[in-house]
Formats: C-alpha cells, sequence, structure tokens
C-alpha cells in the first residue's frame, strides 16, 4: 500500500513463503516484512524448511485437543522475512526463513510484537491451552534468540491478542489482550527495556472521565510517543455477535517540546493568526499543518487521552 497515493500494488514475490496461517505477529524492520508463529498448515516439509544449506529450527506442532475438530493444524516458532524493493519499477520482494540461533520462543499464536532499533521482542500468546505471560527478543542483525527475558516486577497475566507497542527507544506498553479466563482485558502496562522492570499503569492516573473498554484483537499504532489503540472486541461472543470496541485511546508516553506546544496553541487558534503563517519558517509551516492534521484525526476519531510521564 502506498501511504501517499492509497494505491495497493501486489508484489512480485519470489523465494519460500511462509506456509497458510493465521493469528500469526508481524513487524516492520528497515524495508523488511517479518513473520512469526501462528497457527496453521505445517511445511510443505513437515517441519523442515530448507534454509540454504541447513535445516530449519523451527518447530511445528499439532493441535491434538478437541477444539481441532481433526484438522491436521499446528502451532510454529518459524520467523520468516519478506526483503521488499517496492522504490523500483518491478515492485519485486523475496521470501526467506531466518535460521536462528539461540533459545527460541515455544510455538504460539496471537502474541504481539514491537521493534526498537535492531531488536524485536515478542511477548504472550497462545500454545495448546495456555495463554503465556513471557517475552523474548530476536536480535535481527545476528538471528539470535535471547531466551526468555528475565523481567521483573508485576508482570502481566497470560493473554493472546493483545498489543505490543515501543515508546521511544527505552520502553514498551502492552495493552488489553484476552486472559486464561477468556475475559478481555483493559490494563496497560510499561516495560522498561534496560531494567526489564515492569510496571502496571494504576488506574488512578486515568484521566477523570475517561473510561477504557475491555478489548482484545485490536490494533495499536505509535506517532511521535502516542500509542493510538484502536479497535477489537470486548466479548468472544460464543455464538452471539460478539462485541465491538468503537473508540480511541491515545496513550502520551513523552513529554511534549516546547516548540510542539507552541505549534499546538497556533492550530488551536488557527482563524485568529493565519495571517501571521507567513513569517513562519518553511519547515515550521509543515510541522504546523501535520499538527492541524493530527487534531482534526482526533476530533474525528473522539479520541480518550492518557497521558504517561516518562
Amino acid at each position: 500500500l502506498d501511504i501517499d497515493k492509497f494505491q495497493w500494488t501486489q508484489l512480485d514475490v519470489k523465494g519460500t513463503p511462509p506456509s497458510p496461517r493465521d493469528k500469526y505477529t508481524a513487524f516492520a524492520w528497515g524495508t523488511a516484512l517479518v513473520v512469526f508463529g501462528g497457527y496453521g498448515l505445517d511445511s510443505e516439509t513437515g517441519g523442515a524448511v530448507d534454509c540454504g544449506a541447513r535445516q530449519s529450527p523451527a518447530k511445528y506442532v499439532l493441535n491434538t485437543s478437541p477444539d481441532a475438530a481433526g484438522q491436521m493444524l499446528y502451532w510454529n516458532n518459524s520467523v520468516h522475512t519478506l526483503y521488499t524493493r517496492v522504490e523500483s519499477a518491478s515492485n519485486q520482494g523475496t521470501w526467506s526463513e531466518m535460521y536462528y540461533q539461540g533459545t527460541a520462543p515455544e510455538p504460539r499464536a496471537a502474541c504481539c510484537s514491537a521493534v526498537i532499533r535492531d531488536h524485536a521482542y515478542i511477548f504472550g500468546g497462545r500454545f495448546r491451552l495456555l495463554r503465556r505471560n513471557d517475552i523474548h527478543r530476536l536480535d535481527m542483525y545476528n538471528g539470535v534468540w535471547s531466551g526468555q527475558l528475565p523481567v521483573q516486577g508485576p508482570i502481566p497475566c497470560g493473554r493472546s491478542w493483545a498489543t505490543l507497542s515501543a515508546c521511544a527507544d527505552t520502553r514498551l506498553l502492552l495493552c488489553g489482550g484476552f486472559d486464561q479466563k477468556r475475559q478481555a482485558l483493559y490494563d496497560i502496562h510499561l516495560l522498561d527495556i534496560a531494567s526489564l522492570q515492569w510496571a502496571k499503569i494504576d488506574e488512578a492516573r486515568f484521566p477523570i472521565g475517561l473510561h477504557l473498554e475491555p478489548r482484545f484483537w485490536h490494533t495499536a499504532c505509535v506517532d511521535r510517543g502516542d500509542v493510538y489503540i484502536l479497535g477489537g472486541f470486548t466479548t468472544l461472543g460464543d455464538g452471539e455477535d460478539p462485541g465491538k470496541c468503537e473508540t480511541v485511546v491515545r496513550v502520551r508516553t513523552v513529554v511534549l517540546s516546547l516548540a510542539d506546544l507552541c505549534l499546538q496553541v497556533i492550530a488551536a487558534h488557527a482563524p485568529e493568526v493565519s495571517a501571521g503563517k507567513a513569517w513562519l519558517p518553511p519547515i515550521l509551516n509543515d510541522r504546523l499543518q501535520e499538527v492541524r492534521d493530527h487534531k482534526n484525526v482526533e476530533r474525528c476519531a473522539a479520541t480518550d487521552g492518557l497521558f504517561l510521564s516518562p
């Protein structure tokens, strides 16, 4: 998808793609798309995919529980990378499977991921009947898994269908999910990646009137330190229509710079100061337009806000 033109293009993809699956997690690393785990079919060679001269270390574990209904479906912990060259006229991409080292996470589905610099973090997800709360780090340059990280503090409960977002270069924000009791969650947690210390955000810090709906299977995106949490379900449904979240929640994790605060004031009084815009340098005029567009998006989305000081 070309974000500027809002135009879809089908890539000419080569290499060996992941086996058909759902409930995987995916993240961008540079110009590559990386897919981890999921639930679906085994690889064509029974879990031993050719990685050049070496065999894949990935595991595929058959679901033998009654909910599989006799289908041959597998959890896996494979890592596949799609290297793209969409800037060229050919719109090409090449799939390859990572031959990783170290101690990889157990196979899982519906986990969440985030990237800080050249490290990908994987949290939670479901394997067999257990929804997990472990977190792992993958060195993308060297292809080395950390094993389960020895975190401290109030560790979040096991969950699937949560979101994990990178806040600057120091913290990860975990929101919501679906717990072992099959209940939707609305809690928010922060992990400091240097100290590996978890902290739960106390509800007393929520702004007055802010109501966080329990949600899972939602999505989240980051913009200048703000994490926007969108959509999702509040209930699984179990034969009925599932409850849906229609609100957008903004979690601010950084303090705005003085320049950004000034631009927000100018944007809020656009009619009164429109004549003075000509005096602004072009770079500030462009930034002011971004701020105004940002405020319009917030108004359209009926955004609730939560501020977390660093």
